[in-house]
């Protein structure tokens, strides 16, 4: 069984190379889109981590 990240899913997903010996956060991928849902949540995350970071940054200066 292989661990794989949600970008890695949705790429060998894209080109039907999923297997179901796949896992993602430790479980069988079950739906690629779930898998999509939760990178967008992730990068949704990061960009708000990021633009606090920025604002802080500006405040400074």
């Amino acid at each position: 069984m292989a661990e794989k990240d949600a970008y890695t899913i949705l790429l060998e997903a894209s080109y039907g190379k999923l297997t179901s010996s796949d896992l993602y956060k430790g479980k069988p991928i079950n739906s690629v889109i779930d898998v999509a849902l939760d990178a967008i949540n992730e990068l949704q995350l990061e960009i708000q981590r990021l633009n606090y970071i920025i604002r802080q940054k500006n405040k400074q200066n």
